[in-house]
């Protein structure tokens, strides 16, 4: 009995350490007396063994309340945060205080925000509290506040706190206990771990690759991670400490969020056949950039932290929520960008395609250096600037927010004036004033309401397109040129008008004939070589030649090859241009005689002559 008993026990442990997540074993080792047999054990032993909570003298307290700097610390561990931010302006927390450095990693991250000039890091954090925290901390908001309906006390829930508890209420990290939510109450340790251990089920926190995850949200607080291979069956946390180190998504599905608060500027990689669907970027103390290779499926990328992002690759949807940040379009094709963020700027690069831009927040900027279909600005985007570089080009803008300025060198090609007080100054724009519209100023010309503004360019010169070389010809079609002799080859390009006429030149033996820039053919020595002139603007068009170089020389036609023959000495080279010669040869000498076809007549010592009225024929 007491053997099976321990059997049970260890496949019990086994299976805890496996729900610990990656890299936990060495902590799960660590023993505590006041956790066993505790409705939260297996939450508070995750939490141990991932080193949330650590405990003292043994004893991890589970049913202590959990303390404003306790709470700090541990999701500063969970995220791997290391930045702080200055709280000098909080007295309440002495830089000789344990939790110090904790509270000012937690006003970094923006889980902690104060109360004036108060922390407070001393105080039990109530329920609500603690859950707006862990709201801010996972970038979960927006829920519909109906999910609290199923609590009795869904009233006692704070105004500013509602959103926040409702968010995680929706997503059923919170449950409450008898219908109720407590939210007045002070959360004990116990407790904050079990909803810790709800919201994250695998912990990575070392370098490596990994292909296998628990089912839940993962947590990835370091940088040089690879995940390869696996679906993540909830969301993907890339913590802040990550920092700027890098992060590869290979083969990846991610059925949730992925939240992205660590990463650098070119750390964050989705390659293969990874699929992406919701991205929340919320760094907050640098630059992020998300590259997502051809072929990864990213749906939508919504930008809410403190710092600039680059964005790189196919996008569905980016929405720019927080306020004064630049959000960069690197060699991307998305489908619409969404700006309500204050004060933000999207830039749209060289090489970038965009379908719509819609802004919807004041003092908003675009800088257009790509291509962008359609921009339009809503009633809440007064004074928005949108500057359309040389080389960009916008099809279409439809300002409805007061105070819009439209500049650059770039083309945009109408605008459509919904608002009052707008100036474009872009050339050759087409504008339309609405009616009752007034302030409309097109290139320094006033817009009257419910009127078109149609300029006409001045003509410009009209370039005719390149013409193409069709082919090439030459004269002579053969030359003969004594040794030592020049001769001119005149190459002839077609069509006459062919924008790009040069050509080059080259000699198949330089033994024999060299052959110039100009066409000049020069004998070196006795022999056949051609001669091949191609065109410059198409390697593929060329003509030839034969030469045809001797010592001695033979007329085109005539009966004249005996005299030639008398005439030369031994070993010497004759070249004989292309006719029909009724001669009768006698050849006494050690002779070489190139006709336009090659040799046709090799003597020897004492060559026998031809028979008396035959004709030899040579031909070209």
């Amino acid at each position: 009995m007491t053997k099976n008993k321990r059997m049970v026990s260890l496949v019990l442990t086994l299976a805890m350490i496996l729900s610990m997540g990656v890299g936990a074993l060495g902590n799960a080792l660590v023993q505590f007396t006041d956790i066993d047999n505790h409705w939260a054990t297996s939450a508070l032993q995750n939490a141990v063994a991932n080193g949330l909570l650590q405990g003292d003298n043994g004893k991890i307290r589970p049913n202590d309340n959990l303390s404003r700097a306790e709470m700090a610390t541990i999701v500063n561990r969970a995220f791997g945060a290391t930045e702080k931010a200055s709280i000098s302006h909080y007295p309440d927390v002495l830089e000789s205080a344990w939790y110090h450095d904790d509270m000012a990693k937690a006003v970094k991250m923006g889980t902690f925000v104060g109360d004036g000039n108060k922390l407070n890091p001393d105080y039990s954090i109530t329920r609500e509290e603690a859950f707006v925290a862990l709201a801010r901390a996972f970038k979960l908001s927006g829920a519909n506040e109906s999910s609290l309906n199923i609590f009795l006390d869904k009233e006692e829930v704070s105004a500013w706190a509602k959103d926040g508890v409702a968010s995680l209420v929706s997503e059923g990290y919170i449950a409450g206990s008898n219908d109720k939510l407590n939210p007045k109450q002070s959360i004990t340790r116990a407790e904050f771990a079990q909803v810790m251990d709800n919201l994250i089920k695998t912990y990575i926190n070392k370098e490596g690759t990994y292909d296998i995850v628990n089912d839940g949200n993962v947590m990835v607080n370091v940088a040089n991670v690879i995940l390869k291979n696996l679906t993540v069956n909830g969301d993907l946390i890339i913590g802040d400490g990550v920092g700027d180190g890098d992060i590869t998504l290979e083969n990846v599905i991610v059925t949730g969020r992925t939240v992205i608060r660590g990463g650098g500027e070119n750390s964050i990689r989705i390659i293969g056949n990874s699929n992406i669907q919701n991205i929340v970027i919320a760094r907050v103390d640098g630059v992020v950039r998300v590259f997502a290779e051809d072929g990864t499926e990213v749906g939508e990328v919504i930008v809410d932290g403190n710092d600039n992002v680059i964005v790189e690759g196919s996008i569905g949807t980016v929405t720019v929520v927080a306020a004064d940040i630049v959000v960069s379009a690197n060699n991307s094709t998305i489908e619409n960008i969404n700006i309500s963020g204050p004060n933000s700027e999207v830039i749209v690069s060289e090489g970038s395609k965009v379908d719509n831009i819609t802004v919807d927040a004041n003092q908003a900027n675009v800088e257009v250096l790509g291509e962008v279909r359609n921009i339009n600005t809503t009633t809440c985007a007064e004074q928005a600037v949108i500057n359309v570089s040389e080389r960009g080009r916008v099809e279409q803008v439809e300002v409805n927010g007061q105070g819009t300025k439209i500049d650059g060198e770039g083309k945009v090609q109408r605008v459509e004036a919904k608002a009052n007080d707008v100036e474009i100054n872009t050339p050759d724009t087409k504008v339309t004033a609405g009616e009752g519209i007034t302030g409309v100023i097109a290139d320094g010309k006033e817009v009257e309401p419910g009127t078109t503004l149609d300029p006409t360019p001045s003509p410009g010169p009209v370039y005719p397109g390149p013409v193409a070389v069709t082919g090439i010809s030459v004269s002579p079609e053969t030359m003969i040129l004594k040794v030592g002799e020049e001769g001119t080859i005149t190459a002839t390009v077609a069509p006459s008008n062919a924008t790009n006429k040069n050509v080059t030149w080259i000699s198949s033996d330089e033994t024999v004939a060299t052959v110039d820039g100009n066409g000049v053919v020069t004998g070196i020595k006795g022999g056949t070589a051609t001669i091949t002139v191609t065109s410059v603007a198409n390697s593929n068009i060329k003509a030839t030649i034969q030469v045809i170089i001797g010592d001695l020389l033979v007329p085109a036609s005539g009966n004249n090859i005996q005299q030639v023959i008398d005439k030369a000495q031994d070993g010497q080279v004759i070249a004989v241009g292309a006719g029909t010669f009724n001669e009768a040869l006698t050849i006494g000498k050690s002779l070489t005689i190139f006709g336009v076809d090659g040799t046709i007549v090799t003597g020897g010592a004492i060559a026998t002559t031809t028979e008396a009225g035959k004709t030899l024929t040579i031909s070209g």
